[in-house]
């Protein structure tokens, strides 16, 4: 428990190994569970799947000779932080539910509590607030004041879309940065952080988290833990937190990286993720088509896997690229409601101002502008351009 450095990792995935053989010969089941679960912690984060995959193997064997309650409810966890992973969450949703079943039957308070951050996890991945518990508002704030609960319900607060309590439970938090990296958690309390600090613009404090994040990057895989989750390469959020803090050059390095390391993972939902931010940041550079392409992987994905938080971001950004090659873009609002009119339905500036409830004149004023930002002579050579989309 005190090696919470992740250059530790190698030494963590030693002393599991040594734990779980000596803990076989002594006949001490639960000590070789949690020998199992430190190999699966290393092995994720060394991006090591055939380790996790061993190490999964072991936790079943015991399982599957042990009545421990506490046996199962690891197996659980580690098994719906997997399926999340891969974007299996019907699985995860059965792991979950048995896990806090058995938590809710020990009493363990702290148990109860990791399955709110499954919850939170599908919540965000999914960009889907209908995951999460109306039950789980109430156990948070009954929860000890720790830190990462604190962050915990502070995410929480943040993907339910209750933004101004979010920020207000963020402006708490953020007098304790840097988080001490002296036990476990404090990984997980910085990625609870992230998306509010993107929230808040914070480019302060998002330089704060990415100095401490960035020891993590040497390491080609997942961050996590296995009782929660676990998320895909943390250089996603390193380049979230890169462009928070004004360095777009560096975000785009580290996107781009975790997209390739991400795809290694087979962690497809942060695949589509990332797809995301990085199209979005290549479309506001003018890269139209490698956005178009982005957005398309992330849309592809986000149906396969039912995202319904990425597919509409995705149709949205596909859209909004559209409309910049169309050189759309440059229309307000309004602008383009008149010129869709005048494009497609070869409607009369009075026919559209009776359709839109405004003035004749004001309509003639919004074509010649519509024209003019353009390039177009006349109504005809818009209709034709806007046949060309």
């Amino acid at each position: 428990m005190t090696l919470a450095h992740p250059d530790d990792t190698a030494e963590r995935l030693r002393l599991g190994e040594l734990a779980v053989s000596r803990a076989e010969q002594l006949g001490d089941l639960l000590a070789v569970v949690l020998g199992h679960q430190w190999r699966v912690q290393a092995g994720y984060l060394l991006g090591r799947p055939e380790l996790v995959d061993d190490a999964i193997r072991g936790i079943e064997a015991v399982v599957a000779r042990s009545a421990l309650p506490l046996a199962r409810w690891h197996l659980l966890r580690v098994s719906a932080a997997r399926a999340v992973q891969q974007g299996r969450f019907a699985e995860a949703r059965s792991c979950n539910a048995e896990a806090t079943g058995l938590a809710r039957a020990s009493g363990d308070q702290s148990a109860i509590v990791m399955s709110y951050v499954l919850h939170q996890q599908l919540a965000w991945v999914r960009g889907d607030a209908a995951e999460l518990p109306e039950e789980m508002w109430s156990d948070l704030d009954r929860a000890p004041r720790h830190p990462l609960l604190l962050s915990a319900r502070a995410r929480g607060l943040f993907l339910a879309g209750r933004l101004d309590e979010a920020r207000e439970a963020y402006d708490q938090l953020r007098p304790l940065l840097p988080i001490p990296m002296t036990n476990p958690p404090w990984p997980a309390v910085l990625l609870n952080l992230v998306d509010l600090i993107r929230l808040a613009g914070d480019a302060e404090s998002a330089r704060l988290v990415y100095d401490q994040l960035v020891l993590f990057r040497p390491y080609p895989g997942a961050l996590g833990t296995p009782t929660a989750y676990f998320s895909g390469s943390v250089s996603r959020e390193l380049g979230v937190l890169a462009l928070t803090a004004g360095r777009p050059a560096q975000g785009e390095e580290l996107l781009r990286e975790a997209l390739a390391r991400n795809r290694v993972l087979g962690a497809r939902p942060f695949v589509a993720l990332t797809c995301l931010d990085l199209a979005a940041l290549r479309s506001g550079a003018g890269a139209l088509a490698e956005a178009a392409a982005l957005a398309g992987e992330a849309l592809a994905i986000a149906g396969q896997l039912d995202l319904p938080g990425p597919s509409a971001a995705a149709v949205r950004l596909i859209g909004d690229i559209a409309a910049l090659r169309a050189g759309t873009g440059r229309l307000t609002p309004r602008q383009l409601q008149v010129a869709e009119l005048v494009a497609l339905t070869a409607r009369t500036n009075r026919q559209i101002a009776e359709d839109l409830v405004i003035s004749e004149r004001t309509v003639e004023s919004h074509v010649r502008s519509i024209l003019a930002k353009l390039g177009c002579a006349n109504r005809t050579e818009l209709a034709a351009r806007w046949a060309g989309r």
